[in-house]
């Protein structure tokens, strides 16, 4: 009987200690590309911000000749975080040049972490061709 009881309460705490290793995704996630300059010798820079509200999502881009507002999803799976395209804030799947950028329900990017990193990967929505897919980019406020 002691022995069912020990390795009952060693379940319990194996599964607690794995909740707490499990990351809390709600908050406010910033990243700022600086893409070079243009000819002008002007900074391109491009702000994100992310914020994650159960498993909703917004996504402000604002900076050199972009300005986007893009409601998104959110799937855990594990330490692993999905941010998907919905919509833009209006409703509307297609930017304001009547484009369709994105997919719905398409990966915009991803967040794992790897040795206390926040890494970045790059699924439709990407800054830059010339960056690295996966990346140390966004900060948690």
């Amino acid at each position: 009987m002691k022995s069912v009881r020990f390795i009952l309460a060693a379940l319990i705490l194996l599964a607690v200690s794995a909740c707490a290793d499990k990351p809390a995704w709600q908050g406010t996630y910033n990243y700022e590309a600086m893409l070079g300059e243009n000819v002008a010798d002007d900074a391109i820079i491009i702000e994100y911000a992310l914020s994650i509200s159960g498993n909703e999502c917004s996504l402000q881009i604002e900076g050199y000749q972009v300005s986007e507002s893009i409601l998104c999803t959110t799937r855990e799976d594990n330490d692993h975080l999905t941010v998907s395209f919905k919509s833009y804030a209006d409703g509307s799947v297609k930017n304001i040049y009547d484009v369709a950028v994105y997919t719905v329900g398409g990966t915009l990017f991803s967040f794992s972490y790897d040795n206390n990193r926040l890494l970045t990967i790059w699924g439709e929505l990407i800054p830059d061709e010339s960056l690295p897919q996966k990346g140390v980019y966004f900060l948690k406020k």
